[in-house]
């Protein structure tokens, strides 16, 4: 927590979306973690989506993704990403088209390697995220169930996971942006240690 508290999120980072694809729930409960996470650091717009939950329209426009997406037996989608997989695939099938253009992107794969097809449903996406267009802002990891490491191969991930992101929003941040997002993170660790402090009386004369 304290290497949250320590970050600063840029005035000009978009709104998060973090969708999960899990069978079993584990992906589920990281992609909430990483919900968590995202509040601690000061993120105003953030939220999980249940695969199921995906819309054709809006995927393609969304500026930043994470996804936590597991791999169901033998290299097959979880049920909850059987649609989402059809979709995938239906837009790599146009060669021409950089659907995923504009979009920042980072995933995390479950998998288990007792089974051929390890982590084919994460491995698949992270290409296919890349060949549409997308830019990968941190690299993939797998957890892995065989080996009961998936929580710690999750942990070690996320570990530089916000500072990735941080670091590549911060580039074209603006000086007014900057000025902003640091009132604001000093507001918000100010209502953290005291509770009763209003969250809009900081002094925002620099402005």
């Amino acid at each position: 927590t304290e290497q949250l508290n320590a970050l600063v999120v840029p005035g000009n980072l978009p709104p998060i979306r973090i969708y999960f694809g899990s069978q079993t729930g584990t992906a589920e409960k990281f992609a909430n973690v990483l919900d968590e996470e995202a509040t601690t650091i000061g993120v105003e717009d953030c939220k999980v989506i249940d695969f199921n939950n995906f819309k054709e329209e809006e995927f393609a426009k969304q500026p930043l993704v994470i996804v936590c997406v597991a791999t169901h037996y033998e290299g097959d989608p979880c049920d909850n990403t059987r649609n989402f997989f059809k979709f995938l695939k239906k837009i790599l099938r146009n060669k021409t088209e950089k659907a995923f253009t504009g979009m920042n992107f980072a995933i995390f794969g479950l998998g288990d390697t007792s089974y051929e097809q390890y982590n084919e449903m994460g491995r698949m996406f992270d290409e296919s995220f890349e060949k549409l267009g997308g830019n990968r802002l941190h690299d993939m990891a797998v957890g892995n169930a065989e080996t009961f490491s998936t929580e710690d191969d999750f942990n070690k991930w996320k570990e530089n996971l916000w500072s990735s992101i941080i670091a590549h929003f911060a580039k074209t941040e603006t000086t007014q942006q900057k000025k902003k997002a640091l009132i604001r993170r000093k507001s918000s660790l100010l209502v953290k240690a005291d509770p009763t402090v209003l969250p809009w009386i900081v002094d925002t004369s620099g402005l």
